[in-house]
């Protein structure tokens, strides 16, 4: 089976400094917003090696250790959809991510 998570089909998955494994979708959900566009978004964030996902389009910044709130929004701009049911297991450390 093969199944695409997040908008255009991506997702960041890592380890934050305080709330442990998180999984997020990778497009900006402001942009998403703005734009109307659910169908195939490019508005992709990035991460820098502080835990700061920044959107390519808008600039916009998420804090990925503090539950992908924005940092530098406006008012009813929203923080990255997180997945909340991400983990990993086993002796390879496998990354499961349900969407709910």
């Amino acid at each position: 089976m093969n199944l695409r998570l997040g908008l255009n089909g991506g997702i960041i998955v890592g380890f934050s400094n305080f709330s442990g494994f998180a999984a997020y979708d990778i497009q900006c959900p402001n942009c998403v917003r703005k734009e109307n566009n659910t169908v195939n978004p490019n508005y992709r964030v990035s991460m820098d090696n502080k835990g700061i996902a920044t959107c390519s389009k808008c600039q916009k910044q998420y804090d990925m250790n503090n539950g992908g709130l924005i940092i530098n929004g406006e008012k009813d701009d929203k923080g990255l959809e997180r997945y909340r049911n991400a983990h990993t297991s086993g002796p390879l450390g496998t990354t499961t991510v349900f969407s709910e």
